[in-house]
């Protein structure tokens, strides 16, 4: 959507992030870092805790290269210990 347009082309990851914090705000959040990497890295870190292979990660975040998702986008298992994330129903 440009412009409240809407149009074939892919929404830029800057506005996702506009989006989310705006969204983190209204919940009272702190919103500063929060990005569009927040939500892929989320999703691939579920998933691994979740026992999903990392080829099937790697096919939806469409990581070419399996060591960048293992070293910037799958948390480790014991930091969600201590997150909110944990509590939140799943």
């Amino acid at each position: 959507m440009r412009n409240q347009t809407v149009t074939r082309e892919p929404i830029s990851e800057e506005a996702i992030s506009i989006v989310l914090r705006k969204r983190a705000r209204t919940a009272g959040l702190a919103a500063q870092r929060i990005t569009a990497h927040s939500l892929r890295a989320g999703h691939a870190t579920s998933a691994a805790v979740a026992g999903v292979t990392l080829d099937r990660i790697a096919a939806q975040t469409r990581h070419k290269r399996l060591s960048t998702l293992l070293e910037r986008y799958i948390r480790p298992a014991q930091a969600l210990e201590y997150t909110s994330s944990r509590d939140l129903g799943f």
